[in-house]
């Protein structure tokens, strides 16, 4: 038995002799690679060399194995083990030698390892080296948390990283960390592994009915252009072949029929001239095709596109243009100040010619104040000189001083200055030549700005409930003010987020009244509802912090007003003091409610000019001063409900 083994050992150590002899014969050729001259034998013999030392690779795994069968003292067996990894080393460098002179010949080499995976514990793969043209590396594809974009995002992570069997499951799970954005980001799961992590994104993102709703709801919620726009043809093309590319990934095949409802929803979104020329591109009355559309609207916008580079003198075309560029609404909004500082004597954000402690200060005070806080004695705002104000003082009508710190030459005395009322502004901002002399207050901060007087004013404003749908099409009840002053339609941000509705990125500012204007970013498309649920309107709202305060601010006693029993409020709360929730603009404001004459002979009276003054007058003996075109026009104030067009 003993004879066998050492008979064994002596064939085995012959076997390591030859491997070691092929090693040195494949390392002289590449020593010696400068005395090739011919090209094609050399890549040849490269190539024969490269088989051998894979041969090598597969014969060493089976003679480490004989030798493991073996039972040889230690330190013999740590010898052969060293010998066999001195081996296997060389090996590998003779491998990456002969792979590099390849290279140097643009050779592409498929290097296959086909190895059982059982038996040498090594795992089986084809590593394909491309050398002859280096591509760009393959960006990670990325996942904002959108549900509609989670089938598109597994199957490129999938094929780039989960099927790579060189990574191990921690490099994959940081790829995966890396990839996430958005709310995908802050997914937390129990254990801290890739199999989790991907597992709470596919329960999480993977809902299939939820994704066919999101694409139908695309399709079907298409802006319609108000003018021919490449822009906006491209749109449209691009949310209906993106939709339909989502629900085909879901097997949902579209047919004759889905395909003539699409048509008429784009037919309904395109402006006038669009729609024109496709119509008469038509030759026959054959139902219309969904592709034939799609092939038009990109045919048109190349059109648009090769038009618009062209300069065109046309002014009302330049300005119409460059309306589009900067949208620019105006809205009439006497609100408070926004972003004040604030004031040096009291700490309140307002402006320092409206502090009571200011205007309690002598003249003298008030100059030795500015001057320690470098204030401008002009405009009393701190600011880089030269001060840009056109005012001047309306007590010498002279430049270079604010009324405030007015010095009568004749007097020391103060100067005649009333802090203001509760609820009263003051002009305190100095006027331009020519204006009058006598003193001016604001109006009390009104809701939305009228025309004003120099009298004090309260108007009730115009307020309605409605409904609103919400992203699940639940309606939530609401109340808006109907400013037909208005060119805009606004939502406060914390009914948009109740709503949780798609939000689309804007670059648009709200003009106010004296040149205010405030920037906004975001707007969202949603269906309003009256009360009676016979008249719907899909309006776009542009989202803002807030719209006014409470409205009215005060509760209204209408205990002494007698409405007319046909008269149907659409806000029967308007007397009490409320949150307001939405604006519609002068686009909604006519078309919401319309006047419908009644023959009841009640009704008619009441339309009396007669019959209206009294009502008129007795308002203003209970409201103070409460405005008298409120109840003058009840298209206005007392909207009905059920006369909105259906």
């Amino acid at each position: 038995m003993e004879k066998n083994k050492t008979q064994k050992a002596k064939e085995l150590n012959r076997i390591r002799g030859r491997i070691k002899a092929k090693l040195t014969s494949v390392k002289k050729f590449v020593e010696n690679t400068s005395t090739v001259e011919e090209e094609n034998k050399f890549i040849l013999s490269c190539r024969q060399k490269l088989a051998i030392v894979e041969e090598i690779k597969q014969e060493l795994e089976i003679l480490f194995k004989d030798y493991l069968e073996i039972d040889e003292d230690e330190t013999l067996s740590q010898k052969c083990d060293q010998e066999i990894l001195d081996i296997e080393e060389e090996r590998n460098e003779l491998e990456v030698s002969l792979k590099c002179l390849l290279s140097n010949y643009n050779v592409k080499e498929n290097v296959m390892h086909n190895i059982n995976d059982q038996n040498s514990n090594l795992n089986a793969y084809i590593n394909h080296i491309e050398l002859k043209t280096k591509l760009p590396e393959i960006p990670l594809p990325l996942f904002y948390g959108k549900m509609e974009e989670f089938s598109n995002f597994k199957n490129q992570f999938m094929c780039l990283i989960n099927d790579n069997i060189e990574l191990t499951n921690d490099q994959k799970l940081f790829y995966l960390k890396a990839a996430l954005r958005g709310e995908a980001k802050f997914i937390e799961t129990s254990d801290d592994t890739f199999e989790s992590l991907f597992a709470a994104l596919e329960e999480r993102f993977e809902n299939k009915r939820a994704v066919v709703d999101i694409h139908i709801r695309n399709m079907l919620k298409l802006e319609k252009l108000n003018f021919e726009s490449a822009k906006g043809l491209r749109n449209i093309t691009d949310t209906i072949n993106k939709s339909l590319r989502g629900l085909k990934s879901l097997n949902l095949e579209s047919n004759d029929l889905t395909n003539a409802i699409l048509v008429n929803i784009i037919l309904e979104r395109l402006d006038k001239e669009s729609r024109k020329a496709y119509e008469m591109s038509i030759q026959s009355k054959q139902i219309l095709s969904l592709t034939e559309l799609l092939q038009f609207l990109e045919s048109r916008a190349m059109v648009l596109d090769q038009l618009g580079k062209y300069p065109t003198s046309n002014k009302f075309h330049k300005e119409f243009q460059g309306a589009i560029n900067k949208p620019k609404n105006f809205l009439l909004n006497a609100n408070k100040l926004r972003n004040a500082k604030p004031c040096i004597l009291c700490k309140f954000e307002h402006p320092l010619q409206r502090c009571s402690e200011f205007l309690k200060l002598s003249v003298t005070k008030r100059i030795e104040l500015l001057e320690k806080y470098n204030i401008c004695k002009n405009c009393l705002k701190l600011h880089k000189p030269p001060c840009k104000s056109t005012f001047r003082c309306r007590s010498c009508q002279k430049s270079g001083h604010n009324s405030l710190i007015h010095l009568d030459p004749k007097s020391t005395r103060l100067a005649e200055v009333t802090p203001p009322d509760a609820g009263e502004q003051l002009y305190v901002n100095n006027e331009p030549s020519g204006s009058s002399r006598f003193p001016q207050k604001l109006t009390p901060e009104a809701e939305s700005a009228l025309a004003s007087n120099s009298k004090l004013s309260s108007n009730l404003l115009c307020t309605a409930q409605l409904f609103i749908e919400d992203a699940f099409g639940q309606k939530i009840k609401i109340k808006a003010l109907l400013d037909s002053g208005s060119s805009v339609n606004i939502i406060t941000a914390d009914l948009a987020n109740s709503l949780d509705l798609k939000r689309e990125k804007v670059n648009a500012s709200i003009s106010g009244i004296n040149g205010g204007e405030f920037f906004v970013k975001n707007k969202l498309t949603t269906t309003i509802f009256n009360e009676d649920n016979d008249f719907s309107r899909t309006v776009s709202f542009l989202i803002m912090p807030k719209i006014t305060h409470l409205t009215p601010s005060k509760e209204i006693d209408i205990s002494k007003v007698n409405f007319p029993s046909e008269i149907k409020l659409a806000d029967e709360t308007f007397h009490i003091p409320s949150k307001i929730n939405a604006l519609l603009g002068c686009d909604n404001f006519g078309r919401h409610f319309q006047r419908r004459e009644k023959s009841n002979s009640k009704f008619q009276a009441a339309r009396k000019p007669e019959d209206t003054m009294e009502v008129t007058i007795k308002v203003e003996q209970t409201f103070s001063s409460f405005s008298k075109r409120n109840l003058v026009n009840k298209s206005l104030i007392f909207p009905l409900t059920q006369s909105l067009p259906k």
